[in-house]
């Protein structure tokens, strides 16, 4: 299939590569099928773009890139079940990226990581009460951040808000 985004453009998705949400993404529980697109010039974030409306995606990047050894995401049993977890079972974890203060930071909510479940292809978006970690986590300073990034972000995020 192939798929056309502003954030990315056209991506051609082969059906196998897709990621299932049996719950969606909070506040898009409509949308089960994503895509994982990774674009050089945005590195070191990635998209997951719906495959059922490809205008809606988010930002996301590895927490472990910003929060080395600092950042843990416990799962209960039914976010297990969920996920399809078997013995031997790998999974990863990506943190959805936001840009805050009008443009001026760019932050990770790290109460609502993406859980993905490499064998199977299963995701969850879990939420974590710790009041250690925010919503709103900064993760790069303006300058550090890839200017082509921030303003894909902030323009997907207008797009989704009409």
């Amino acid at each position: 299939m192939i798929l056309r985004s502003r954030s990315v453009g056209e991506l051609r998705v082969e059906e196998d590569s897709l990621l299932y949400f049996a719950d969606g993404v909070i506040g898009f529980e409509d949308l089960k099928r994503f895509v994982l697109a990774e674009v050089k010039e945005f590195e070191p974030f990635m998209w997951l773009i719906s495959a059922d409306e490809p205008e809606i995606g988010f930002a996301i990047a590895d927490p472990g890139l910003f929060f080395e050894g600092r950042y843990e995401v416990p799962l209960g049993d039914a976010d297990k079940d969920a996920l399809d977890l078997q013995t031997g079972d790998t999974v990863s974890i990506f943190v959805i990226v936001s840009i805050a203060d009008g443009g001026r930071r760019i932050c990770a909510n790290l109460k609502g990581p993406v859980v993905l479940n490499t064998r199977s292809r299963m995701c969850k978006q879990v939420v974590i009460y710790n009041p250690a970690y925010s919503v709103r986590q900064a993760l790069l300073a303006p300058n550090e951040a890839r200017p082509a990034c921030a303003e894909a972000i902030a323009r997907d995020r207008a797009a989704i808000r009409g």
